[in-house]
């Protein structure tokens, strides 16, 4: 039994290299180049597909929408500043005096 499977494994391995022997190689071309140089699009996003983009997101109201979208963008970059800062602000307070002093729940 394994040796009639691998026996039909064998065939199989057989009849794919002859598939690849088959098929044609690519073949250089006059400047003896295989691959042609890639084309890379350049593009650019025109104004009225933004506003179409804002209008999608804000409805009747993009401006307002925009305003509060940077508003809280702005205000979570403060949060992140600010726990950080007061992070180092309540560790400092160890420094001076001793631990019992300190006002842990603030």
């Amino acid at each position: 039994m394994l040796a009639a499977e691998t026996e039909q494994v064998l065939e199989a391995t057989e009849i794919g290299i002859q598939d690849i022997e088959a098929t044609d190689v690519a073949k250089p071309s006059a400047q003896g180049k295989l691959v042609l140089a890639e084309e890379i699009p350049r593009g650019h996003v025109t104004a009225g597909s933004l506003k179409l983009l804002i209008t999608s997101l804000g409805g009747n109201h993009p401006i307002m929408f925009m305003a509060i979208f940077m508003g809280g963008f702005a205000l979570t970059e403060f949060s992140m500043i600010f726990q950080t800062w007061f992070l180092g602000y309540w560790g400092t307070q160890y420094e001076g005096r001793d631990p019992s002093q300190v006002n842990v729940p603030l």
